[in-house]
């Protein structure tokens, strides 16, 4: 991973496995409830007993790979300073007991969360707008999130969002580096940057197909988070991956209604047209690049 500290990951091979609820407490931090669960690892809210706020605690699923990637991410997470990027405050683990690491609260849920209570265009556009400062701040030193969609995006009470889960977080080997530098990059992420990795609605079409991807495949996955939000569908149709990829070939993008494309909302949509071009070479070069013009067309 970017940033990371160079050196091998610590060995949790004797994980305990008993249910995380019946212990409720882990170190300083007080368990609450479940947040929410996926394939790689558990989300709980959490009280830290000492500092007394609450945090968001995270717990791998698994050992191995899942470990190595859970590692990573947070110390991906520990090299990005950005308000728009979740922060992470303290890692911690054991032989003994799987490893945890505590990150911001954001109690206003996922951007889908959030929107289905501020359900205006300005908010879906402010909301995507933040993530996406975030995500430079993340291709600035040379990392592509290859995860970017609503569930990744978190909202604080007051509107603030920030881009979270890096577990798939991979070096942008497209970076103009020196061979020596990107070499480094590749040989600090156990996630490589070539694969089948991410979520298929949301992916480019390079991802799909297994292709390396750099910043511009999150430049598509930010397009497709924002159409969804604005206009209520999905930029391609498709019940499979297959459907989705000759959708994608052929530039299908489903329409709104033509209500939603009153005023800007017409011009926005033409401007995340070019960000979910099948060719990644026809799409916006940065994703600074596509909130500018997002910015200077301005909230519906």
């Amino acid at each position: 991973m970017v940033g990371a500290v160079a050196g091998r990951a610590p060995a949790y091979a004797a994980v305990s496995e008993e249910p995380l609820e019946a212990e409720r407490r882990i170190g300083p931090y007080q368990l609450v409830r479940r947040l929410g669960s996926g394939g790689m690892a558990t989300v709980y809210l959490a009280t830290d007993c000492v500092l007394g706020r609450r945090v968001a605690l995270k717990i791998p699923a698994a050992r191995g790979e899942t470990l190595r990637r859970f590692l990573s991410e947070a110390r991906a997470m520990a090299q990005l300073s950005s308000p728009n990027i979740v922060r992470i405050y303290h890692f911690g683990g054991s032989a003994r007991r799987r490893p945890w690491f505590t990150m911001e609260y954001m109690s206003g849920g996922t951007a889908d969360q959030w929107l289905l209570l501020h359900p205006s265009f300005s908010d879906a556009l402010k909301v995507y707008l933040q993530a996406g400062q975030g995500l430079a701040v993340a291709h600035a030193v040379g990392m592509v999130h290859r995860d970017f969609k609503p569930g990744n995006v978190l909202v604080d009470e007051g509107g603030r969002a920030a881009l979270s889960d890096f577990g798939l977080a991979a070096p942008n080997l497209e970076l103009p580096l020196a061979h020596d530098r990107k070499l480094e990059l590749a040989a600090r992420s156990p996630t490589k940057p070539r694969g089948f990795v991410g979520s298929p609605a949301y992916m480019a079409p390079e991802q799909i197909d297994g292709e390396i991807a750099d910043a511009r495949a999150d430049i598509f996955s930010f397009c497709a988070s924002l159409y969804e939000a604005l206009f209520k569908v999905r930029p391609f149709a498709g019940d499979t991956i297959g459907e989705l990829r000759r959708a994608m070939r052929a530039g299908s993008l489903q329409i709104p209604p033509k209500t939603m494309l009153h005023g800007g909302l017409a011009s926005i949509r033409d401007a995340l047209a070019i960000g979910l071009r099948h060719e990644k070479t026809e799409r916006y070069a940065t994703i600074a690049a596509l909130l500018a013009v997002l910015q200077g067309l301005g909230a519906p």
